[in-house]
């Protein structure tokens, strides 16, 4: 009883404890994560170039195959490049990780 009592004074958590609380961040982390993702909705007929995203984590859409132009801008509407992607299914899941620490918009189209 006493090494449990000295772990939780020192910040240390149970096995059971700890996997509350990993369940927990994971839960917040996917509540995050929700919000980021288009919705699917096969009636409109979008072109992947209309997608304009706030976050790094988004859905392109386009065809197999294809080259698309990842673009994205800070908030100046000065387009750059981010990245050619080449789709390997209809749909692909893009995920820019360095969005995380600044404002990034995106646009994604058809490669020239």
């Amino acid at each position: 009883h006493n090494n449990m009592q000295l772990l939780s004074n020192n910040g240390g958590r149970k096995g059971e404890d700890e996997l509350q609380h990993q369940l927990k961040l994971l839960q917040q982390s996917f509540t995050k994560l929700q919000h980021l993702i288009i919705p699917e909705d096969d009636n409109q007929s979008i072109s992947p170039a209309s997608i304009e995203k706030l976050q790094g984590v988004f859905v392109v859409k386009g065809e197999k195959g294809k080259d698309y132009d990842v673009e994205y801008h800070h908030g100046d509407n000065n387009w750059k490049i981010l990245k050619r992607l080449r789709l390997a299914s209809k749909r692909q899941l893009f995920i820019d990780s360095i969005s995380f620490d600044e404002k990034r918009f995106y646009r994604v189209k058809l490669a020239e």
